[in-house]
């Protein structure tokens, strides 16, 4: 049923008195609108001119509740949009192959219980037309991005403004919408509409400009991304910051609970200022066959990555990678090629990486698939530093949609030179073995991970149904529990090799 006016009116006045934020009179009054807006903005918890609040985003021990109100006429043109790209919604002629057991039943359609009882802070309306597609800046691929449309967004008391928010993903998209689900994965940026509202210029989500919601359609036991967080941050790699949201979405009629979603921070927007102290480098995202560095790839890399930022002298690092990757040194002088490699890539946050990756079995990425992570170019060291992305099929163990690469990496060919190429290097195959003892006393021992499990399991169980979505997170649940306890002791059999 459709808010009525008179209440969104009653519910605007109440909360501006109480928060500060725009009044409800103000919205039909450009510049009391515009005052308003610049008074929010003042904010912390909207203004660009606040670090970061990982304490309130992405916080420890809580479920957040995040808010999404989209006019009719913007959530129609998301529909026909994504209907252009993937088909009629719910014919599952799109659907993606996934794992028997390892994937939530139909989702945004029934609240657990006591969920729809939870209200909103409050329901502005928001009746403006999407623009014209768009996106980042340098990305090949941005024509084929889901439109953004504009919408508010409610959370912690406060209220967000003429936010842009679009849908996201790849498989996780495609099955949702195949499914006919309204649970999908989102993109929220803050401040995407600020050439149309000027007053929003800058506007942040406390420090954040952009974050993403995952639906965790392929994750029954929605842990795989929030325990990737903690296990690499453990393990002392920069990884994107995670938690457990419950999501609800007004298209008019409405808030729609659409279940457990992920936030997650983007590694453009605050990921790598808050690891480096400053995101001045080129940051290059892998989307293309070329991000394999294989042989014959050079002339594709330009091809291959999304340049997030606008820099001078973009891509030269990555073609200097290839060259190094690729000279005759590395058999003719394997110190001598060891040195150059390193005056330009960081190896040893790459073995680590690697190390970290091949336990928690995420086949999704370098080494079976060119997505999935980014490469930074720090100006402080001059090195290019690697950084994952995207952890939603981490600890498949054997049940991913591809094969997990193996703890001794033998099966990698030469089309994935930075692991196979390392790893015929004796010295680097050493630091590999030692990345992987250290990760099971600091990230992955299975002590660590079942207190780990049992505690994320105790957060999450209240926001389940009863029935089939309990049962199968109970099941996936234990399925990540042996998982960690297996390859614990197979990478101690490794090693012991």
């Amino acid at each position: 049923m459709k808010t009525p006016w008179i209440y969104l009116m009653i519910m605007l006045s109440l909360f501006s008195t109480s928060c500060g934020v725009i009044p409800a009179s103000s919205l039909n009054n450009t510049d009391a609108a515009a005052s308003s807006s610049a008074e929010v903005l003042d904010d912390p918890a909207h203004s660009n001119d606040t670090d970061p609040d990982y304490d309130t985003v992405f916080p420890d021990g809580v479920v957040n509740r995040l808010d999404i109100v989209i006019s009719p006429e913007n959530w129609a043109l998301m529909q026909a949009d994504m209907t252009a790209l993937y088909g009629e919604p719910g014919t599952g002629s799109r659907m993606e192959q996934r794992p028997a057991g390892d994937a939530p039943q139909e989702r945004g359609m029934n609240p657990p219980d006591g969920a729809a009882d939870r209200p909103a802070d409050m329901l502005p309306p928001n009746d403006r037309q999407a623009p014209a597609r768009g996106g980042g800046p340098g990305t090949a691929e941005n024509d084929q991005n889901p439109i953004w449309v504009e919408a508010t967004v409610l959370f912690n008391g406060e209220i967000w403004e003429h936010v842009g928010v679009r849908y996201k993903g790849n498989s996780t998209l495609r099955t949702a919408w195949s499914n006919g689900s309204l649970a999908l994965p989102f993109k929220l940026d803050f401040d995407q509409f600020e050439d149309d509202y000027p007053e929003t210029e800058d506007q942040r989500f406390y420090g954040f400009k952009q974050l993403t919601l995952a639906n965790n359609v392929m994750d029954g036991s929605y842990l795989r991304e929030v325990t990737a967080s903690e296990v690499f941050d453990n393990a002392g790699l920069v990884i994107a910051e995670s938690a457990l949201y419950e999501v609800f979405l007004d298209y008019g009629e409405g808030p729609q609970y659409l279940g457990l979603y992920t936030m997650v921070e983007v590694v453009e927007d605050t990921v790598i200022d808050t690891a480096f102290g400053d995101d001045d480098g080129a940051i290059y995202k892998a989307e293309g066959s070329a991000a394999s560095f294989a042989e014959g790839t050079r002339s594709q890399v330009e091809h291959s990555f999304d340049l997030e930022n606008d820099v001078e002298d973009a891509w030269i690092d990555l073609q200097e990678l290839y060259d190094v990757l690729h000279a005759s040194l590395r058999t003719e002088d394997p110190a001598a090629w060891r040195a150059e490699l390193e005056s330009i890539f960081n190896v040893e946050t790459f073995l680590n990486w690697l190390a970290v990756n091949t336990l928690t079995q995420d086949w999704d990425t370098y080494g079976n698939m060119t997505h999935n992570y980014y490469l930074y170019h720090n100006p402080e060291t001059g090195l290019l530093e690697w950084i994952s992305w995207d952890k939603s099929w981490a600890f498949s163990g054997d049940g991913g949609i591809r094969p997990a690469l193996s703890l001794n990496l033998d099966e990698v060919s030469e089309d994935w030179p930075l692991i196979r190429y390392l790893m015929d290097d004796p010295a680097y195959a050493a630091m590999y073995a030692a990345y992987l003892g250290e990760a099971l006393e600091t990230a992955f021992n299975p002590d660590i991970m079942t207190a780990w499990y049992e505690e994320m399991a105790a957060l999450v169980r209240p926001y389940l149904e009863e029935g089939p979505e309990t049962d199968l997170f109970e099941r996936t649940l234990r399925q990540l529990m042996t998982q960690a306890e297996d390859r614990y002791q197979a990478a101690l059999d490794y090693l012991a090799e």
